[in-house]
């Protein structure tokens, strides 16, 4: 079963910050339960939640959707071209395998 770490905050401040009466408790491991002790140490000291650590900004691709297209042709027809010029398993030269 998975715990709110919400809940867990909340249950180890009313246990006075005892780590493994919290993890009894709520039957998960202490580990987890300082786990989110830690976390919640990025909160402010008026709130019991955690501040969100994903990233807010979106990075952009730094090729346009036509430029990319071209790239990709270009690669395929440069995978095409290694294709045709495999190396010759009798002589060791390479020949093409038209």
């Amino acid at each position: 079963m998975q715990v709110n770490p919400k809940d867990i905050i909340f249950r180890l401040k009313a246990n006075n910050d005892h780590i493994r009466q919290t993890a009894r408790d709520l039957d998960v491991s202490p580990g987890t339960v300082l786990h989110w002790k830690r976390r919640a140490s990025t909160a402010s000291t008026n709130k019991h939640w955690r501040y969100s650590t994903r990233p807010h900004t979106v990075r952009a691709t730094s090729l346009s959707a036509e430029q990319t297209g071209t790239v990709l042709e270009e690669r395929i027809v440069a995978s095409k071209r290694e294709e045709r010029l495999q190396p010759n398993n009798d002589t060791g030269s390479t020949a093409r395998m038209d």
